[in-house]
């Protein structure tokens, strides 16, 4: 990523890792890596992966978290990203406490970027979700997915919204992607950068 190479301590957070399908790109770059999760049950892949890659040890570092907080000091990141895993903060309050979390933990003049679904996602589309108030929408019985049955997804409206959430931060940008699922149906998600 061309901003990366502006990073001068290169040290990343990544929320709600999963399996860290970017630790790659960042070990690669020199970064000291942090990834979180609200469970370890993917950290004996992650360590897996970080042997056979031949990455080193040293500079990553698993742990979980009980969202939407964060353990980590005042401006203790240069990039934070997350993939799929803001939309779990389904409540207003959550999704704010979140974002302050995120502002409160990336060093002045840092990068974050997070993907979230938006109005036009598969989920919202199906027949197997409902919202339970304007923002968060719960997936419900029947879904193929038995895994996501109950979870709870905060839905954006509009970049707008985006941008009046991430006011704190001194840039903000929003835009939208598609990519077709196995099924042929489109997924929409809102990017956000800054």
């Amino acid at each position: 990523h061309p901003y990366l190479g502006d990073v001068i301590n290169k040290k990343v957070l990544d929320v709600g890792c999963g399996t860290a399908p970017d630790l790659y790109l960042f070990a690669t770059e020199g970064f000291e890596y942090f990834g979180i999760d609200v469970t370890s049950v993917c950290f004996e892949e992650i360590r897996r992966k970080t042997k056979t890659m031949q990455l080193n040890q040293n500079v990553i570092h698993l742990n979980t978290f009980m969202p939407p907080l964060f353990q980590y000091g005042d401006a203790s990141f240069d990039v934070i990203v997350g993939l799929e895993s803001l939309h779990f903060n389904a409540t207003d309050e959550s999704m704010i406490t979140a974002v302050g979390e995120i502002f409160r933990v990336l060093k002045k003049g840092g990068y974050f970027f997070f993907t979230t679904i938006n109005k036009n996602h598969f989920f919202v589309r199906s027949d197997y979700s409902r919202f339970v108030t304007d923002t968060c929408l719960v997936i419900e019985k029947g879904f193929p997915e038995k895994e996501r049955i109950g979870l709870k997804y905060y839905v954006f409206s509009n970049p707008d919204k985006i941008c009046e959430l991430f006011k704190s931060f001194s840039e903000v940008k929003v835009g939208e992607y598609y990519f077709d699922t196995c099924d042929g149906q489109p997924d929409a998600y809102y990017l956000i950068f800054g």
